[in-house]
């Protein structure tokens, strides 16, 4: 076995009913960032009553990941965050796990988000022990499907195992997306 592809237990790929649509509601978005959300290709997203918290919250490496994101993407390709400014709170977790936030992303910018999200991991494992795992999960919309992939495995095998289920997460006869 290829040493740096993990063993498929790593990651789930499952149907979602989750869309970009559910997240324009939130209570706590103002009307100004919904217009702005509606605008992202990728939208990070909060953990809505994790573990019985009763507000939204982030992974701790959320804020220097939407800023890598930012930085990283093509132009054409848009990111955004679904949070008020002041509403952000971050969750400390295990500091062996790297948590990324959850994610809802096009399936046009698949690609280009798992190739960016690579390079963000290979950079944490040069500041990092090789032995840490990531936490990750992004829902992918297609034609108003929705697929769900969660990662949770070692650092070190993430982006050729996100690689490999990218390229067949939906049937090639699908053609047009939008993300209302």
């Amino acid at each position: 076995m290829n040493e740096f592809i993990k063993p498929k237990e790593c990651i789930v790929i499952s149907d979602s009913n989750i869309h970009f649509q559910d997240f324009y509601d939130k209570p706590y978005l103002s009307e100004a960032t919904r217009a702005e959300i509606k605008k992202a290709d990728i939208l990070l997203v909060a953990e809505d009553g994790w573990r019985g918290i009763d507000h939204p919250v982030f992974p701790e490496e959320t804020s220097d990941f939407f800023a890598f994101l930012k930085a990283n993407l093509v132009d054409d390709v848009v990111p955004d965050i679904c949070i008020e400014d002041e509403n952000y709170q971050l969750l400390e977790l295990h500091a062996d796990v790297v948590n990324l936030p959850t994610m809802i992303a096009l399936y046009a910018a698949l690609p280009i988000l798992t190739s960016v999200i690579g390079n963000y991991v290979y950079d944490l494992l040069k500041r990092k022990r090789d032995d840490c795992n990531i936490v990750m999960k992004i829902v992918v919309q297609k034609n108003g499907s929705s697929k769900s992939i969660e990662y949770n495995g070692p650092a070190k095998w993430f982006e050729k195992n996100l690689m490999n289920v990218t390229n067949s997460l939906f049937d090639e006869n699908d053609d047009d997306e939008t993300n209302s």
